[in-house]
């Protein structure tokens, strides 16, 4: 049972005025004059405000006192978390030669903050490949498939519906009338079509690359990653780029000539129904976040003293990479400059360590007292190198990322396919207050599904979660001890929109770190359960219809929402009694009855309303569709 609070004062000017003028005639009851003229009554306001002003920083106290015990205990205000995202890079055409991107390349998108354009950066290099992707074809034992190629790779299966042994991928790049020169890493960014974690498979594939114009030789090229696990998973491939490719016409029922890349399935098989299904196939892409670099930033000048403070121009600072170093004056000293390093705390540093801290929200960097951590040297400047950003804001649409900033030439375009996910502001005030217990009785770990569920909604663009016991995304209905499934519900206008890859990896590698040892962890989409409705109503003759139809069909959208409102219980799993929908329609003014109501649930009519649609665990009801019919209501 929880303890009960103390009432503070919350009385405002006008009412404690107020108070006080109804206490004149009891103590000076010769004082008839109450006007705000009076020189009493203007000491009467005075003294007012000055107890509102007090009874207002009593009200503070509370609030201080609880942020500072969370502060002594650790939880501290989540910050900034970036968005992330894969950036497509377009060659443009002629060039012959691979173009270098290396890490770190900025990309602006078509989003607007305070500070100016919401900035990417790619998280690693890559090299271009020159060539435009112009032709892709699936080989099967008996034929060949062509795959119509316009802007983007059609969906398609690599192997076929039943894959075997030879059954092989052919990628076509041209044109193949000009010399080109192959990167020495091709990386190609896969994504199957589903979102469930595959079975294992003991697939082995070989990519390899036409050598010869005159017989029909492969050579092969070298996998250096392959995080798709066969196209089993979303993830990228890394592949040695040919020495000496050529061009070579009718390959398949392909006639042109072009330079010819094959993915083959060498050995092993794939798990029946487990056959690869492409819905995604981009090369010249790498993996970006929503981080600015500063580099050298001169933060400020050491001043000798203990536990010394200095702040960066920029907020939400990405620690991982963070470089710190004092430097002296120029021609101001003989001692050399020093490198220090970031820690979580200065409690278990000594006075021979060079440590220092970093608040993240705020960009604040402190230095020790000598005891715990040295003390710069005085006069010495402090520089900086690090990264910034994180926002909600940051998780921009598909192809909403446009404008190159520090591209190299001869890159014509970039663009993301994919929406970026993950971004979020930064824990404010009342959050903390909110999810201050959760947190404390959790400690960073999960073990109770309430655990998984609270982190994964701090997962920027997760609208809301549930975490499933025992659950196993490939036995349903299985009692799979040590298995944990968490259904993701994504932040979108469009209510049944599966949760994106991206979301759900950056969800995944949020709870992984805090599963406990022997869990097996599945993040997936939420699934759905589609409605239709079909109402009519009889109202008020001199009614408008249409304000009427209109308003009818947002209570149905506004009561069937997959997100329920806060403080409300969470929609999965929660069980849908159509009877419950006859209240949401009578409630419109001008309704005077409901003759009709029908539910239609995943393109089947409900047959009978009394009882209640039923809702998996990880599915959540989405009203797809309202058809309603307004009729005047005929007196009889």
């Amino acid at each position: 049972m929880a303890a009960d609070l103390p009432d503070l004062d919350d009385r405002t000017f006008e009412q404690i005025r107020s108070e006080l003028l109804l206490r004149i005639p009891r103590y000076t009851p010769e004082w008839t004059d109450w006007n705000e003229s009076d020189p009493g009554v203007t000491l009467i306001e005075l003294f007012a405000w000055l107890a509102e002003s007090i009874g207002y920083r009593l009200n503070q106290a509370p609030e201080r006192c609880l942020l500072t015990f969370l502060d002594v205990l650790g939880i501290r205000p989540d910050p900034a978390r970036p968005a992330s995202t894969d950036l497509t890079f377009t060659v443009r055409q002629g060039e012959t030669r691979p173009i270098t991107v290396p890490a770190r390349t900025a990309v602006a998108s078509s989003v607007q903050t305070e500070d100016g354009p919401v900035r990417f950066e790619t998280e690693r290099g890559v090299e271009l490949l020159p060539l435009r992707l112009q032709s892709l074809q699936v080989a099967g034992l008996a034929s060949f498939e062509r795959h119509t190629i316009e802007d983007v790779v059609p969906r398609f299966r690599p192997f076929g519906q039943a894959p075997q042994q030879g059954s092989a991928l052919y990628l076509g790049f041209g044109p193949g009338d000009v010399p080109v020169t192959f990167p020495q890493q091709i990386t190609f960014l896969v994504d199957p079509v589903s979102r469930e974690e595959a079975h294992p498979t003991n697939a082995r594939l070989q990519w390899e690359y036409r050598t010869s114009a005159t017989s029909d030789r492969w050579s092969p090229l070298a996998t250096y990653v392959d995080g798709t696990r066969a196209f089993t998973r979303r993830g990228y491939v890394q592949i040695s780029g040919p020495r000496n490719s050529v061009a070579v016409g009718e390959v398949g029922k392909e006639e042109r000539p072009l330079h010819w890349l094959r993915c083959r399935l060498v050995s092993g098989r794939y798990a029946a129904g487990q056959a690869p299904d492409i819905e995604l196939l981009r090369y010249n892409t790498v993996p970006a976040v929503s981080l600015s670099s500063v580099t050298d930033e001169v933060a400020g000048q050491s001043n000798g003293r203990t536990e010394q403070v200095v702040r960066l121009r920029h907020r939400s600072v990405h620690v991982e990479g963070m470089v710190v170093r004092t430097v002296p004056p120029p021609g101001g000293s003989a001692l050399p400059e020093e490198t220090w390093t970031v820690v979580r705390d200065l409690a278990e540093s000594g006075p021979d360590d060079r440590h220092v801290t970093v608040d993240v929200r705020s960009g604040e960097i402190r230095f020790g007292d000598g005891q715990h951590g040295q003390v710069p040297f005085a006069g010495f400047d402090v520089v900086v190198s690090y990264r910034h950003g994180g926002t909600r804001l940051a998780n921009v649409p598909p192809d909403g990322i446009t404008e190159l900033q520090t591209a190299a030439p001869g890159i014509e375009s970039v663009t993301n396919v994919r929406a970026a996910e993950g971004g979020r502001d930064e824990e404010t005030r009342e959050e903390l207050r909110r999810n201050a217990a959760s947190r404390l009785r959790g400690d960073g770990r999960a073990v109770t599904a309430e655990d998984y569920r609270r982190l994964a909604l701090m997962v920027g663009g997760v609208a809301d979660a549930v975490a499933i016991e025992r659950r196993h995304p490939d036995f349903p209905g299985a009692d799979i001890p040590g298995s944990v499934t968490v259904a993701v519900l994504p932040d979108a206008q469009d209510p049944g929109t599966h949760a994106s890859p991206e979301l759900l990896d950056v969800v995944a590698g949020t709870l992984d770190p805090a599963r406990t040892i022997g869990t097996e962890l599945h993040v997936r989409s939420a699934r759905f359960v589609s409605l239709a409705v079909t109402v009519a109503v009889d109202v008020d003759p001199y009614a408008s219809f249409g304000d009427v139809s209109a308003e009818v069909r947002r209570r149905l959208a506004a009561a069937l929402a997959p997100v329920a409102a806060p403080g409300s219980a969470s929609r999965f799993g929660q069980e849908l009694f159509p009877t419950m929908l006859f209240g949401v329609v009578q409630a419109v003014d001008d309704v005077v009855a409901v003759p009709l109501l029908e539910v239609t649930v995943d393109g089947r009519v409900h047959p009978d309303i009394s009882t209640p649609v039923v809702v998996d665990a990880d599915q959540v009801a989405v009203l797809q569709d309202a058809a309603v019919e307004v009729r005047p209501r005929r007196d009889l």
